[in-house]
């Protein structure tokens, strides 16, 4: 089974810097800064989407401006 059958085949580009996988491009340094919290530096633990500090919580993560209902 080969190409004849109407199909294209597409590769994958992983080499360049381009605008779609500039979040892919952080450096260590940012890497790990994504993991302390902003407020105290205490190593952050992620759970899915959620990020908690095991001393300040969620506080520093969440959204301002918006309350909740």
């Amino acid at each position: 089974m080969g190409c004849s059958d109407g199909m294209e085949k597409y590769g994958v580009d992983e080499g360049g810097a381009t605008a779609t996988n500039a979040a892919a491009d952080k450096t260590a340094a940012e890497k790990s800064a994504d993991r302390t919290c902003p407020s105290c530096g205490a190593r952050v633990q992620v759970h899915g989407a959620v990020r908690l500090c095991p001393k300040c919580g969620s506080a520093p993560f969440e959204k301002k401006g918006k309350a909740a209902p």
